[in-house]
């Protein structure tokens, strides 16, 4: 969907970063890279997206709706490494410290 004239990317770090990331995380990871990808954009890409140079929520709200389907999660990925930097990107999710979130899915099952 993003597109800048930065270098091509190493397609297969974004699978390596993909597959890494836990299933259950996604909502995180879009969360966290969808602002990030705002945070760094300049107005007036901010106003191609949503008509308003200033209407940061409204490109999140944009790109959160872009990337809401599990299909988008590699591209998500790809675009971050291109807009924000592979560095940048891994860092981020590094941050994230996405092994340590529980998944939902096995605490109701350990629970009962």
């Amino acid at each position: 969907m993003i597109s800048t004239t930065n270098p091509p990317i190493d397609l297969d770090l974004v699978d390596k970063v993909y597959d890494h990331i836990p299933p259950h995380t996604w909502s995180i990871v879009k969360e966290q890279l969808i602002d990030a990808l705002v945070n760094t954009m300049p107005p007036h890409i901010i106003e191609k997206i949503t008509g308003d140079p200033l209407n940061d929520d409204g490109a999140i709200e944009i790109l959160d709706q872009y990337y809401s389907s599990e299909e988008t999660n590699k591209e998500l990925i790809s675009d971050a490494f291109r807009i924000l930097g592979e560095e940048n990107t891994a860092y981020l999710l590094d941050a994230l410290h996405l092994d340590l979130v529980k998944d939902p899915s096995t605490e109701e099952i350990s629970n009962e």
